[in-house]
């Protein structure tokens, strides 16, 4: 399985603090930039690191985003993690109640 590789790209001719973090691997690059604008929230670098993860995962499908994941948010990526595992146990019951009936 590939590896997916991170880069943190510092945007300095588009403002100051504006950032750009790509994940890539051999089938499929996947960014998102921030801006920072004035009264608009910003996330942490690891925060993006961990939603562009998530997002590449789900655009590519075949590579290994460990190192990733190890380099973005873990605080995020573990309320993710609780927030999925719900949402199975919930289809697994759902299904089993109709099955029953």
């Amino acid at each position: 399985m590939p590896r997916a590789e991170l880069r943190v790209l510092p945007l300095p001719d588009v403002a100051e603090g504006a950032v750009r973090v790509e994940v890539e691997c051999p089938a499929s690059t996947t960014g998102i930039t921030q801006i920072p604008a004035p009264g608009c929230p910003e996330l942490a670098v690891e925060s993006m690191t961990t939603i562009l993860a998530y997002r590449h995962a789900e655009e590519c499908g075949r590579c290994d985003l460990a190192g990733v994941h190890a380099a973005g948010d873990r605080e995020l990526r573990d309320m993710v993690e609780r927030a999925s595992e719900a949402r199975r146990d919930r289809r697994v019951r759902a299904y089993a109640a109709d099955r029953r009936n």
